[in-house]
């Protein structure tokens, strides 16, 4: 695909990435790496770009199925958007095999994308980030739509140019919205066996957590202690839960996502399946009888 000018003049400079980077501590680049080894593992690079089989079935019929990836992808952050969430949205579309993937930060004025987001960026490898007002950004999707290529638009973050979150028709792109993140439980038992406060801060630094356990006298900004026992701490289907290990098998079924210690930097998009990184058809028809001409 060719990218347009006035998107490559957005481009970051890579002294901006090394700076980030140097600013991040070792330790919180562990905890990214080990987010991005997990998502590696869960979804696993296609060995090719694109397939193609066709059956005879004994019904009678033949079935030629062909899938592809999308060409590219869009994927827009903002300021509101974690460095775990971005993990979880974006290294399944590095492994998907498309094409051009494109991550733009919708600025607002002056903001500097923060150190995080751009430390994780690096780790990912992703060359391509660019730094455009929201109005560019919608303008860089509806050139998209224009042409006749499938692509996929993925927004992070809490900009309002999108509309509601989950997945929404936006002309000839794909388009998927993450949800909003969020309250988070957290439970401590202490005696070494708990996830570190201070890396969940670092990964989701815009979330909400509450605590309950075992607790130090001082938390970090934005948690706060709702009691003494894992029953304190709220339930249901979009909450994520930090526990010790030995908790996992016991309170996942109350969960969206339960994390252990270490995998601070960790999440999952339920819903952000490998359907919205593949192009799929099919063909149903009755085999070709070839005549054999009498001579």
């Amino acid at each position: 695909m060719m990218i347009s000018s006035w998107v490559l003049d957005a481009r970051l400079e890579d002294q901006r990435f090394a700076e980030a980077y140097a600013a991040v501590s070792p330790q919180c680049r562990s905890r990214l790496k080990t987010a991005m080894a997990r998502q590696d593992v869960l979804c696993r690079a296609i060995a090719s770009r694109s397939t193609q089989s066709t059956s005879v079935l004994q019904a009678g019929f033949v079935v030629s199925e062909r899938e592809h990836p999308v060409s590219d992808a869009l994927v827009v952050l903002d300021r509101s958007t974690s460095p775990a969430a971005l993990i979880a949205a974006l290294m399944p579309v590095l492994n998907a095999g498309i094409g051009t993937v494109v991550v733009a930060y919708a600025v607002e004025q002056t903001q500097a994308i923060p150190d995080g987001l751009l430390t994780a960026l690096e780790l990912m490898g992703q060359e391509l980030v660019v730094e455009l007002s929201p109005d560019r950004v919608l303008a860089l999707v509806q050139e998209w739509e224009r042409d006749e290529h499938p692509r996929l638009v993925m927004a992070l973050g809490e900009t309002g140019m999108w509309g509601t979150p989950g997945p929404l028709s936006y002309g000839g792109c794909r388009f998927w919205r993450a949800p909003a993140e969020g309250e988070i439980a957290v439970y401590l038992e202490g005696a070494g066996s708990d996830v570190d406060l201070d890396m969940l801060a670092f990964a989701r630094p815009y979330s909400s957590f509450l605590v309950a356990g075992n607790c130090p006298e001082s938390l970090p900004s934005g948690f706060r202690r709702v009691g003494n026992d894992i029953s304190d701490l709220p339930t249901g289907e979009n909450i994520i839960c930090f526990a010790p290990d030995c908790w996992a098998e016991k309170i996942f079924g109350s969960y969206c996502c339960v994390f252990g210690p270490g995998h601070e930097a960790c999440h999952v998009w339920p819903d952000l399946g490998a359907e919205w990184f593949r192009v799929r058809s099919t063909a149903w028809y009755s085999p070709i009888v070839r005549q054999t001409e009498e001579l």
